[in-house]
């Protein structure tokens, strides 16, 4: 039986796994998690331009590995630059803070003639920068489930 999507369920999960990736990360650097003293996951993402800085390493799942990506938000859209390649696309987003440091992007838009759905979930580690983890449920070009993580960059504020 197909279990129906349930985007609470999914969060929840996310946020589980986010916080113990990361912990073990903070701990391996001998910090803590949260709080982080200055650590804040931005309210809102509008007026922002991000720079997400992806994984090296490659593999099917992460099809987007050792790139810079920019994305820059507007009230309820945004505009994706691949900063070392060829691709460039605008979608809608919606975004939500989950706790103090964490918050999470749900994002859908047409790339070529298909759909693509993802979400970016946010850890900060000071205001301006942090790790995230991409998942995407469906797009373009097969797999057209995969993930990859990194770390981002705000560059502008509102």
């Amino acid at each position: 039986m197909i279990k129906e999507y349930n985007m609470k369920d999914w969060c929840t999960s996310m946020l589980f796994i986010c916080l113990s990736v990361f912990s073990g990360l903070a701990a391996a650097e001998n910090k803590a998690i949260s709080p982080i003293v200055g650590c804040e996951a931005p309210k809102t993402l509008m007026g922002l331009t991000i720079v997400f800085a992806t994984d090296p390493n490659y593999a099917p799942y992460n099809p987007f590995a050792d790139v810079l990506l920019e994305m820059s938000f507007s009230v309820k859209s945004y505009t994706f630059n691949e900063l070392q390649g060829m691709h460039s696309f605008s979608g809608g987003y919606f975004y939500r803070k989950l706790a103090q440091n964490v918050g999470v992007l749900t994002g859908k838009d047409i790339v070529g003639p298909k759909l693509l759905r993802y979400s970016i979930v946010f850890v900060c580690k000071s205001r301006e920068e942090g790790h995230y983890i991409f998942s995407q449920e469906q797009g373009e070009n097969l797999p057209d489930i995969n993930q990859n993580m990194g770390t981002y960059v705000i560059m502008s504020t509102p």
